[in-house]
């Protein structure tokens, strides 16, 4: 990694590795690739970066920079006449949609991988950092500043919006609509029918089901190491140490693995969901502090306890980004979520759908954030403050857009 670098081959060499995390994941960045979008030779590539971790590490200082740098433009210009935090949000996220879908893209895969190395945590863990520097910067220099606790919260709902907007591949108007107060136009529940109906389980032999077990479990231990674009014929093969073909034979495709080994992680991620509240003392929520005392107990118990299922779930998501269908099944997950926050919420005077796919993007961006920093306790133990901050500024509201009101 070392040697003059002659016509910014470095800085196009970092590019592809961008362009080939959003086209293809972290299961398909290989030096190979990389080459190939980047318009060099393969030996470039290796000259420079010796390690898919290093090539990582490139691509995420060059998002950094360039994120930063906007932002702390912005801030010295004073902001956006007359924008707060809640139009900024939404800037953020319908221009993840459209202008900067694909850096989005690769930026929530290098979050993810983040979680699965040690030098992937510090990279978060500096992301983060410096995300919470400018954000509060440009917040502070706005007309009415909203303080931090709600600049984090903020930063947690673009995240999580990114992950649900990418997940089910909506365009810019599409994620517009989700800060518009409606998401009867925001793409829930279209894609294409499945390309593969298994046999009942009725109709299945025992050994057929035990073969289908072990293709699932297999599959879930790749998206967990390698997230759901490492999710193959032959990775499955290897892992698993059954025949080439039995993925195919037996759920049609990658794609039918992939979906049904999503809705198995997210059917056990309602059971623990369902247990969680059922042990609390009180599991309904009387109050804000107790509402806010039920999600983090919830989050913190996915973030640490489950976490490495938690990772493989949201690798589906990036892998719905890229494959059509998949997104049925996301969609099922993310609107079953947003309806339980949105019940969740009812009694307090805020349970409208909308709210319910804003706190649903909050858990999530705080969970994806727990998890590329590696559980440190310092963010664990803020989740509370996080919830209890936006269900104090939003309810009895019945718009989320207060929870960035002063």
């Amino acid at each position: 990694m070392t040697g003059t670098d002659t016509g910014g081959r470095r800085a196009r060499i970092g590019q592809g590795v961008i362009a080939v995390l959003a086209e293809a994941g972290i299961g398909g960045l290989t030096h190979r690739a990389v080459a190939r979008a980047a318009g060099v030779p393969v030996a470039a590539t290796t000259y420079y970066f010796e390690t898919k971790a290093s090539m990582l590490a490139e691509a995420s200082e060059t998002l950094l920079a360039e994120y930063i740098a906007s932002f702390e433009k912005l801030a010295e210009a004073g902001g956006r006449a007359g924008e707060g935090l809640e139009s900024l949000v939404a800037r953020l996220v319908t221009n993840s949609a459209a202008r900067y879908r694909g850096t989005s893209i690769a930026w929530c895969e290098i979050i993810l991988y983040a979680a699965r190395a040690p030098e992937g945590r510090l990279l978060a863990r500096r992301w983060f950092s410096d995300l919470e520097r400018v954000w509060c910067a440009l917040d502070a220099a706005g007309a009415a500043p909203a303080g931090r606790k709600r600049v984090l919260v903020a930063i947690d709902i673009v995240i999580g919006m990114m992950f649900i907007v990418h997940a089910l591949g909506l365009g810019e108007a599409e994620a517009g609509n989700l800060f518009g107060g409606t998401i009867a136009d925001a793409g829930f529940g279209r894609g294409p029918l499945p390309d593969h109906v298994p046999l009942k389980a009725a109709s299945r032999s025992p050994k057929a089901e035990r073969t289908r077990a072990d293709i699932l479990d297999a599959a879930i231990r790749i998206m967990i190491d390698a997230g759901a674009s490492g999710v193959s014929y032959r990775s499955i093969a290897e892992e698993s140490g059954g025949a080439l073909s039995a993925p195919a034979y037996h759920f049609g495709s990658i794609e039918g693995v992939v979906r049904e080994a999503e809705a198995r992680l997210f059917h056990s991620s309602k059971e623990r969901y369902r247990q969680t509240l059922s042990e609390e003392a009180s599991a309904q929520a009387t109050t804000i502090a107790r509402l806010a005392d039920i999600s983090a107990t919830i989050l913190i118990r996915e973030a640490t306890e489950f976490g490495l299922a938690s990772l493989a779930h949201y690798s589906v998501w990036l892998e719905a980004s890229r494959r059509p269908a998949l997104r049925l099944v996301v969609a099922d997950a993310i609107r079953d979520q947003a309806d339980a926050w949105a019940k969740r919420l009812t009694p307090f005077g805020g349970g409208s759908p909308i709210n319910g796919i804003y706190f649903q993007a909050l858990f999530v961006g705080q969970l994806v954030k727990i998890l590329a920093t590696g559980s440190s306790l310092e963010t664990l133990s803020e989740s509370r403050e996080i919830f209890l901050a936006a269900f104090s500024d939003c309810l009895p509201l019945p718009r989320v857009g207060h929870i960035f009101k002063s």
